[in-house]
């Protein structure tokens, strides 16, 4: 047997789209992942409305897809238990003769890893995903996976690289009915401890909560009587189609309020130690944010407050995934001079308010808060959430 595992960076795989075998158990690795993890409550997507948001997603940045492939048990140990020896990992370099050759007979995917960045020169950060069959851990392919994507970051003048970790660890059960076993065949990697030992160190943690919908009577009487405070406040509410809100009068002063807002939130989000980049976020490149949302079968919900000339002072938004029964709230944010006037009660009242009148067959919803941002998750307990795990966020910066 020939104990070669190769690694892929589909990019450069000739005629790569949905149709192809190896993109189709890519996403559907990816999508049983996401599935499971609990992080973003996200439920199935299709094949199409995946291979759509990677494809417009390189238009504005980069995004790689890399897999590490391993060929069919005649020619290779189906486990690195049955050989004791470290693979050798040899690199597809999209030779169509050589591609045929390796991709002929279905070979298993063991790892997974989605690396991108920001083409701008000005960010300086690329984010890193990895999964790896947990029969085949333990030998240093993960690590290899990682040090390559690593060398791609370097190369593209890069200087940070920044991964999640989870508590406690993700993992998802094949669906495949072959596998009798409860033990999960795939793990995010590296772990914690693996992350630390390679230079990775950690510089936020947040918590994800979640709760069913909708809320119960005693909650919706707790939001009213909390956000009275903040009844002069105009409320606004609109997804992609219907940005700039019309409802505020001059659509073009209440975006542009709404704009300067969100970039706010990038400079006071808590990032702990975390390098974050806080170069601003125009109109334009919001908008295509939104479209990719949309693109994948998801609506990007936004509610807010507006003072009486037409200023955004407060506003929180909220995916909604495909088939409307589950959400994750993103951002919760409230302008600086207007904090201490109990407009996050507020907002989120309105949040809840609108989403009964618009998505009234939500059944969870789930949102991520900073570990030390007391006020939001003080909120957010009051009104029932529970923490169901903790994430994370580690970054490494490239010599």
């Amino acid at each position: 047997m020939t104990n070669v595992v190769y690694l892929c960076d589909t990019n450069t795989l000739p005629d790569f789209s949905m149709t192809h075998p190896l993109f189709a158990a890519a996403v559907a690795l990816r999508v049983a992942w996401e599935e499971e993890n609990g992080e973003s409550e996200l439920h199935p997507i299709t094949v199409e409305r995946t291979w759509q948001q990677w494809c417009q997603a390189s238009k504005d940045g980069q995004k790689e897809l890399w897999l590490l492939l391993a060929k069919e048990e005649s020619e290779l140990a189906s486990t690195p238990e049955q050989t004791q020896i470290t693979p050798r990992v040899q690199e597809i370099n999209g030779a169509e003769d050589e591609v045929a050759s390796i991709t002929s007979g279905q070979p298993k995917v063991i790892g997974l890893a989605t690396l991108s960045y920001d083409k701008k020169d000005e960010s300086q950060l690329a984010f890193l995903w990895t999964l790896m069959a947990k029969s085949w851990r333990g030998i240093g392919l993960g690590k290899h996976l990682i040090e390559k994507l690593e060398s791609r970051v370097k190369a593209a003048g890069k200087t940070i690289i920044e991964t999640k970790l989870y508590s406690p660890p993700v993992a998802f059960q094949n669906t495949d009915s072959s596998n009798q076993s409860n033990e999960p065949d795939f793990l995010q990697v590296p772990s914690n401890e693996e992350a630390i030992k390679l230079g990775y160190k950690i510089g936020l943690i947040e918590i994800v909560n979640a709760r069913q919908l909708p809320l119960e009577e005693n909650t919706k009487n707790l939001l009213a009587q909390k956000a009275s405070r903040a009844s002069k406040y105009e409320k606004l509410a609109w997804s992609y189609d219907h940005f700039p809100p019309t409802k505020a009068g001059d659509s073009a002063a209440t975006a542009a309020s709404f704009m300067r807002l969100f970039n706010q939130s990038n400079q006071d989000v808590p990032a702990g130690d975390l390098a974050v980049d806080n170069y601003e976020i125009s109109l334009a490149t919001y908008r295509k944010w939104m479209e990719h949302y949309q693109l994948a079968g998801h609506e990007l919900w936004h509610v807010a407050l507006a003072d009486e000339q037409g200023e955004i002072v407060a506003f929180a938004d909220v995916e909604i995934y495909p088939g409307k029964t589950q959400a994750h709230q993103k951002l919760t944010v409230v302008s600086r001079h207007a904090r201490g006037l109990g407009l996050g009660w507020a907002i989120k009242a309105w949040l809840h308010e609108s989403l009964e009148q618009n998505f009234g067959q939500l059944k969870i919803l789930s949102t991520n808060n900073a570990i030390d941002n007391y006020s939001i998750l003080a909120i957010n307990e009051a009104m029932g959430f529970s923490e169901k795990m903790r994430v994370a966020f580690a970054q490494k910066t490239l010599s």
